[in-house]
């Protein structure tokens, strides 16, 4: 410009070289002051965050930070003004549509021609397909996780009510879920009986400890057989209480019928107070059969016992000699009266043949 000396000039067009490098750069560059109030920015980091510079530059980075991420943007500038160094940060930014950006910004703080600290410098390196693959892998380990508790919790034993009970513990603990539940079909076929419950909720009696098959979000999976899954719960129409739901802060709901063979054997469902995804349809998916399998072995176990235990009752109780023997004729089993009739205590008989209580010429 006319006037200006060579010096001068020259400054003028290192500063618009620097600036027009900066702009040009593919990495989001801002500047703030120390209260957090936007001074400078790029446009790669202008195009980052979703805003236009003149609206950029009425805001501070605290206006376009997740609010989760608010603490670790405060220790930013809080650092900024004790001079404690540079550092690395990653946080979200969240642009005005609502959607998230994960950035890695590497922060550098700037001092004026006293050397005093006046500004900071955020380099800005967009990281949300780093942060998403992250996610997907977490949450693929949390479903290996689950499947691996389901199946140990039935290979451990115990009553069936404490294996579904440890099932929805782990439900709660990987899935996210507030509470879960798990029930079971009855004998007859048409009502679903609460045997497990873990989160927020772990009494198994109420309103829903039995659920007519067909009523309720509950009763309508088992009689559709189909899975349910809502981010919206509290407008949900197959939620009959929304106070409730909006009273504890659910967000969403999914339930997955337990089937075997065209047969229903019961239901798995969980809330949660954060937004879930089809894999978590997909994770219960993965759980359905092994529970499935286990309620239909550990019931055909129990029913096996009872049968056991009534044909003892019915035995002991005999005045006749009753003996049950396998297919090689060994003894299984001998009631009070045979010990009084043959004058043997029924561990001697146990695993002998038969035919030590016939005479020889029998």
């Amino acid at each position: 410009m006319r006037g200006q000396s060579p010096r001068a000039l020259r400054a003028d067009e290192n500063e618009g070289l620097l600036s027009a490098i900066v702009n040009q750069s593919s990495v989001g560059v801002a500047v703030a002051d120390l209260e957090g109030r936007f001074k400078f920015m790029n446009e790669c980091f202008s195009r980052l965050v979703g805003r236009s510079r003149e609206e950029l530059l009425r805001l501070s980075f605290a206006d376009i930070t997740h609010a989760d991420d608010l603490p670790r943007n405060a220790e930013m500038f809080e650092r900024a003004r004790t001079g404690d160094g540079n550092f690395e940060i990653e946080k979200r930014y969240v642009r005005p549509d609502g959607t998230q950006v994960w950035v890695h910004n590497n922060v550098t703080f700037l001092r004026d021609g006293a050397g005093v600290q006046n500004a900071v410098l955020a380099v800005a390196l967009d990281i949300s397909d780093r942060k998403r693959a992250e996610a997907r892998q977490a949450r693929i380990d949390r479903h290996t996780a689950l499947r691996t508790e389901v199946s140990a919790a039935f290979n451990e034993g115990g009553s069936l009510r404490a294996i579904l009970q440890s099932c929805a513990g782990s439900m709660v603990r990987h899935l996210g879920a507030a509470f879960a539940r798990i029930w079971t079909l009855d004998e007859s076929g048409a009502v679903l009986e609460l045997q497990a419950s873990a989160g927020l909720y772990t009494h198994l009696d109420g309103g829903h400890a039995r659920v007519p098959v067909g009523r309720y979000k509950i009763g309508l999976i088992a009689a559709e057989r189909e899975p349910h899954l809502t981010n919206n719960v509290q407008e949900d129409e197959r939620v009959g209480d929304k106070e409730w739901a909006r009273r504890e802060g659910l967000v969403s709901f999914a339930g997955y019928p337990l089937v075997a063979e065209g047969r229903l054997v019961g239901v798995v469902a969980m809330f949660s107070r954060e937004a879930l995804g089809q894999d978590t349809i997909e994770a219960l998916e993965s759980v359905a059969p092994i529970i499935t399998q286990g309620v239909e072995r550990k019931q055909a176990e129990e029913k096996l016992r009872e049968s056991e235990e009534r044909f003892r009752t019915v035995a002991e109780s005999a005045s006749d000699a009753i003996i049950t023997i396998d297919v090689e004729s060994r003894i299984l089993f001998v009631n009070r009266a045979t010990e009084k009739i043959f004058g043997h205590a029924a561990p001697s008989l146990v695993g002998q043949s038969l035919t030590m209580l016939m005479p020889d010429y029998l």
